[in-house]
């Protein structure tokens, strides 16, 4: 039996692949069986190398502009998420995963290619709140939710999914 995709999740199956530094026979083959039957190691150089200077635009000009921009909660520190974005205010939370997505998201930027001052400032600035204000001193790990100025611990669980998160941007 062939599996035959859709042909959006064929393009982003194929996209993926290209940019997740496989070798290029090995994403041929993974491809072909897939329904690209006439994509070749050329082909798919060229296709990766049209697509590099699109994604770098997206990445240095849209997504760490936006959040430069408008993540940074200069008034309490940390981080803005989206709601806060839109509609800022005192009552929004400040949750465990929206802090350490955007913590891991500065720092490799810091640490890439496409760095910037701005960007390891921002990577400061969110980790001293999340140190400050989610990590639990008496009991360790981190807490789930704070208010906006981190004052109060609104939610003091601690679930697997943000420990993870946290670690793994620590580990960045």
């Amino acid at each position: 039996m062939r599996l035959v995709l859709p042909t959006s999740i064929r393009r982003s199956v194929e996209f993926g692949l290209t940019l997740s530094g496989l070798l290029k026979d090995q994403v041929v083959a993974t491809l072909q069986p897939l329904g690209f039957p006439s994509i070749t190691a050329d082909a798919l150089q060229t296709k990766t190398h049209q697509t590099i200077p699109l994604l770098e635009r997206c990445l240095t000009k849209n997504i760490a502009q936006f959040w430069l921009e408008n993540g940074l909660d200069h008034q309490y520190g940390g981080y803005r998420d989206h709601a806060m974005t839109a509609n800022p205010n005192d009552r929004c939370i400040k949750g465990l995963v929206t802090q350490t997505r955007l913590l891991c998201f500065f720092s490799r930027l810091s640490r890439s290619t496409y760095r910037q001052a701005s960007h390891l400032e921002a990577d400061h600035h969110g980790y001293q709140f999340l140190i400050q204000y989610f990590w639990d001193n008496q009991e360790g790990g981190f807490v789930w939710a704070v208010d906006r100025s981190g004052a109060q611990i609104l939610r003091s669980d601690k679930h697997l999914y943000g420990q993870a998160f946290a670690l793994y941007t620590l580990s960045e």
